[in-house]
């Protein structure tokens, strides 16, 4: 056998460093290659830059002068530039009319642009663009603008071919360095590899055949070499005598890990570190609906939309940042049909817990699920899956509580150009660019704050804490958003940002400081559109304080003279009784002679601590009528606030009111409570309400469904049947969410045994689907708006229960 060199007898450390400096040689060679492209790169970013100063630099320039029509000054502008400029090949200023005011050839001034890329610009938006560019040639243009207004372009040109010829000669010498490295490269490895991998070869090919299955072979050795290869030699074929031994074992404990996996309760998923799946178990698989899941399958398509409570989950990566916790309240959705929720245990695998994830998915029970589920619709949008209105409020209500409104703002925000989406689309084409949407805008807030959907193409951002510089950051907001591209069916659209601040301090209580963002924001769409700006109400709180001065007297003089105006609307018996039910509702006679809506009072009652002394003289006033005309009314329902809950005093005076009654009246009052109000004070409430019941009235919950916790409490509550939120009602015919939310309250309530009243029936269609339900009572101005009382006679009653009747019919 030939000797090999003594060089290559050695240690097989040796050979390797010879291949390290082989590696190093071609690692430097594509150096280089980086280096001719960076330098390109930053070669002609400068020269993009350099024409983006220049055009904006004009655009400054020569928008006084443009203003002033003194074309002489702005002609004299371009052609000191072009002096200064060696590479400007030509410059020009034309008006929006498209007429040329200077160019750097005068033969051009007073013509009309005709080439389509400056009429292109008569129709563009306001802001630096970059018209073309090549090797050789650049051209740009910039608005020239004044206090707003635009006035016209500057559009600039400018020769970069020397720039193209630079970096053409740094590619042909980096190309040569190149070439001769790969060649260098090429002969040493060849040469290397006859000398040193032979018999690496050799193990190869052994490890070929134990990856086929093979067993039974062997890597020769005893052949006289005493370097690495051949100790590694030795160690492998121990090793495949350990391998025969462990896949015997494994497969053992590998059946029986089946069996376990296959008999637990709970979802087992795995995921590698890229999100794809690795296995699923068939508890999970069932959970949901998913029939043998295969491999590599993404996390999105396994899970659909995640919500870690509040917040939505985008991806794989951020549940990676809860690796080694236990989530509580996930809800995920593997498609439309499918809504679960469970706790979630998150177990980091692999070498350093950085191969994958483990997740353990325990599901809630039937009605915990439904609960939370309720719970959850109630204050999130179904369409973007963000909070909202009513979440906005509460979670005012607790800044405000707490201290955090000193500090804290609220950025109310209305996407621009949004109907266009549905001009084109329609409704179910909008729901769908309002999820994406909301998906941009909440990565674009995530460090700032919490999003909320209010309706339609209305956000806002609750920032507990404010920001040094809210103005900067909403602007930066804007722009970015702006960048994004919004794409719907392959037709894209250009959506920008209006945005108002608030700062919470400003306003005293929560729904003040709605009313002022809706009107704030009406302001700022008729004369900032796509821009931030602040809410200022100086004079606004001015002169609310003077509207409330005047309001609190019409109150108390209202008050004082018994001069409240009340009006009733029906409450219509959907199951063909002919009981005649009134809610009787507050107004305040005008100084037109026409009624003053609640909306308009009632806040600055409450405000001022009117709203018992209201409430008492509502009761009296309504006792006296219902005293009067027993014959055209079999119940009443009135309303109670928070107030008269709120203080031991005023409900005592409330229980001697009631009690000073004839038994005939008493049963012919239903009292009111809202639902948020009679939680307040769990004890108080409930031991109030049995004393209302025990005089003979009946007792009902309005607006439920918008608390917190509506189901839970309502079993500590002695009641006689609750009102569903109208906000469910209202919805229901469009939301499959809302329908299940008032099929859900009926199907509750009457388990409990209470009647129910739907209200805001608005339509035939909604009465029918509401009396299919099971609803005892319908409220709405499908059946009457509010009537004043002395109009409320038998004619009234026979046209009510006619369209009943009609209703029904068209049923049948």
């Amino acid at each position: 056998m030939m000797k090999l060199p003594a060089l290559f007898r050695g240690p097989i450390r040796r050979q390797l460093i010879l291949g390290v400096a082989l590696v190093h040689a071609l690692l430097m060679t594509f150096f280089v290659w980086d280096l001719v492209n960076k330098h390109e790169q930053a070669v002609y970013d400068q020269a993009r830059q350099q024409i983006r100063h220049l055009g904006e630099t004009l655009s400054d320039t020569l928008a006084l002068w443009l203003a002033a029509h003194d074309v002489q000054a702005i002609q004299d502008a371009l052609d000191a530039q072009k002096r200064r400029v060696p590479n400007l090949t030509e410059a020009l200023v034309f008006d929006m009319d498209g007429r040329v005011i200077a160019h750097t050839e005068r033969r051009h001034v007073g013509q009309y642009v005709v080439d389509p890329l400056s009429l292109k610009l008569l129709r563009a938006p306001p802001r630096y663009q970059l018209l073309y560019e090549d090797a050789r040639l650049l051209d740009a243009a910039a608005p020239v603008t004044l206090r707003g207004q635009q006035l016209g372009w500057v559009r600039v040109r400018m020769d970069v071919s020397a720039l193209h010829g630079e970096i053409l000669s740094i590619i042909v010498e980096g190309v040569l360095y190149t070439l001769f490295a790969i060649l260098a490269g090429s002969l040493l490895a060849w040469w290397l590899g006859q000398r040193l991998t032979r018999r690496l070869y050799q193990l190869q090919d052994v490890a070929r055949q134990v990856t086929a299955g093979a067993r039974d072979v062997r890597f020769p050795t005893g052949s006289g070499y005493r370097d690495e290869v051949e100790a590694l030699g030795e160690y492998f074929n121990a090793m495949l005598d350990q391998l025969r031994a462990n896949e015997l074992a494994l497969t053992g404990e590998h059946d029986r890990i089946q069996k376990v996996l296959r008999l637990v309760p709970v979802g087992i998923v795995l995921f590698d570190r890229e999100g794809r799946l690795v296995y699923a178990n068939p508890a999970f698989e069932r959970m949901a609906g998913m029939a043998h899941l295969q491999p590599g399958e993404p996390f999105a398509t396994v899970f659909g939309r995640v919500h870690i409570g509040d917040r939505r989950l985008f991806g794989f990566g951020e549940l990676l940042q809860h690796a080694g916790q236990r989530l509580e309240d996930v809800r995920f959705q593997p498609n439309e049909e499918m809504s679960i929720l469970a706790s979630l245990e998150v177990v980091p695998y692999g070498h350093d817990n950085d191969d994958g994830l483990l997740l353990i998915i325990e599901p809630e029970g039937e009605s915990e699920a439904l609960l939370r589920r309720l719970l959850w619709d109630q204050l999130h949008d179904p369409v973007t899956g963000l909070p909202n209105r009513t979440a906005l409020l509460r979670h005012l209500e607790e800044c405000y509580e707490s201290g955090e409104a000193e500090h804290g703002c609220l950025w109310a925000m209305n996407v621009d150009h949004f109907r266009q989406v549905n001009e084109v689309f329609g409704l179910s084409g909008g729901d769908e660019m309002l999820a994406r949407i909301a998906e941009r805008l909440t990565r674009l807030t995530r460090d700032l704050g919490q999003l909320y959907h209010l309706g339609g193409d209305g956000f806002a951002l609750l920032l507990p804490r404010g920001m040094a510089d809210p103005v900067g950051a909403a602007e930066r907001l804007i722009h970015r958003f702006e960048q994004s591209v919004f794409m719907l069916h392959g037709q894209k659209f250009a959506l920008g940002l209006t945005l108002v601040q608030f700062e919470l301090r400003q306003f005293d209580y929560p729904e003040a400081l709605l009313l002022a963002m809706d009107a704030g924001m009406r302001t700022a769409k008729q004369s900032s559109r796509g821009r931030a700006v602040r809410y200022t109400t100086a004079e606004d709180v001015q002169a609310r304080k003077l509207d409330e001065v005047r309001w609190l007297g019409e109150i108390k003089n209202a008050l004082q003279q018994r001069s409240l105006q009340l009006v009733g609307q029906p409450l219509v018996p959907l199951d063909g009784r002919s009981e005649r039910r009134l809610e009787i509702l507050v107004r305040l006679p005008g100084e037109d002679g026409r009624p003053v809506p609640p909306g308009v009072f009632l806040p600055i009652a409450e405000r001022y601590g009117l709203m018992h002394a209201l409430d008492m003289t509502v009761l009296d006033l309504a006792v006296d009528w219902l005293r009067a005309h027993e014959a055209q009314v079999d119940r009443i329902n009135l309303n109670l606030s928070g107030q008269t809950l709120a203080s031991e005093l005023n409900r005592q005076d409330l229980i001697e009111r009631l009690s000073a009654q004839p038994r005939s009246v008493r049963e012919a009052l239903c009292i009111e409570v809202t639902e948020t109000v009679a939680v307040g004070d769990m004890r108080e409430t409930a031991r109030l309400l049995q004393q209302i019941r025990s005089l003979g009235c009946r007792v009902a919950i309005d607006d439920f469904g918008s608390g917190y916790a509506s189901f839970n409490y309502l079993k500590g509550l002695s009641v006689d049947e609750v009102k569903i939120d109208g906000a469910f009602v209202r919805e229901m015919m469009t939301s499959e969410v809302d329908a299940a939310m008032v099929a859900a309250v009926v199907e509750i309530a009457h388990k409990m045994e209470l009647g129910v009243v739907a209200e805001f029936v608005e339509t035939a269609e909604m009465a029918r689907r509401l009396q299919k339900l099971g609803v005892e009572y319908a409220q709405g101005y499908y059946f009457s708006a509010p009537q004043p009382l002395e109009t409320l006679d038998e004619t009234f009653w026979q046209k009510v229960f006619a369209l009943r009747v009609e209703a029904a019919d068209q049923s049948a």
